[in-house]
């Protein structure tokens, strides 16, 4: 298939707002918060699959307005049905991403739900906060904070590092690694279990600031809301 079938850009801006770019990997980057960059993927059978690889349908920035873009992304060998919806924070400081996956198949999956998050930088601090229970990335003076709402979870695990160093893909296991001194990556893994033509949702907080308090205090309103 021809490059220019992988690769679909949607950019837009209003004001101050953050400017989008959505590609059909369903990576989520602002140019407000440039540091930003998320990718997800699904855990099955000893395999990770993440959103744009062989065997996904994606329909990526199919719908969007000024604060908000809604895509989605089939896997034809799962039958699972992924639906995100990226929104602008009114706060400023970021991004909420909303999922939605639903088991379009006959029968039960148990899978898991990756999200990755890497800076450009890719140099600095990086830790798991069990008061936020968020991650934190820190990076040029700036502090980036990921966190995620997922009630049906069966569990969730936070890890730092680099993602061939903490992930253990034939197992779909996480290494405990709650801080590095060297990497802003970090990955969320949240196992599922989903009924046949039932759906999961799940909700993640991606903001920046070159004040950790006003992160925490963003960060603590936002899981209260949910």
């Amino acid at each position: 298939m021809q490059t220019s079938k992988y690769i679909s850009n949607i950019f837009y801006s209003i004001g101050t707002k953050p400017i989008f770019t959505v590609d059909i990997h369903l990576r989520l980057r602002t140019t407000l918060h440039s540091q930003h960059l998320s990718k997800i993927g699904l855990w099955y059978d000893g395999k990770t699959t993440w959103v744009g690889d062989e065997g996904w349908i994606v329909n990526a920035a199919f719908s969007r307005t000024n604060e908000v873009i809604v895509s989605q992304a089939y896997h034809r060998g799962l039958n699972l049905k992924i639906t995100i919806r990226d929104e602008s924070l009114q706060s400023e400081l970021g991004v909420k991403r909303s999922i939605t996956i639903k088991n379009e198949s006959h029968q039960s999956r148990d899978f898991k739900l990756l999200s990755q998050q890497v800076t450009c930088t890719q140099d600095g601090l990086s830790f798991y906060s069990p008061a936020e229970r968020a991650l934190i990335h820190y990076s040029d003076e700036k502090y980036s904070l990921f966190s995620i709402q997922m009630s049906k979870a069966q569990f969730i695990h936070y890890g730092v590092g680099a993602m061939n160093q903490i992930w253990n893909d034939p197992l779909g296991k996480l290494f405990f690694s709650p801080f590095s001194a060297t990497k802003t990556e970090s990955v969320i893994v949240c196992a599922c279990s989903l009924p046949a033509n039932e759906t999961i949702g799940a909700s993640i907080v991606q903001m920046s600031s070159d004040n950790m308090g006003h992160l925490k205090r963003s960060n603590h309103l936002l899981q209260q809301s949910v």
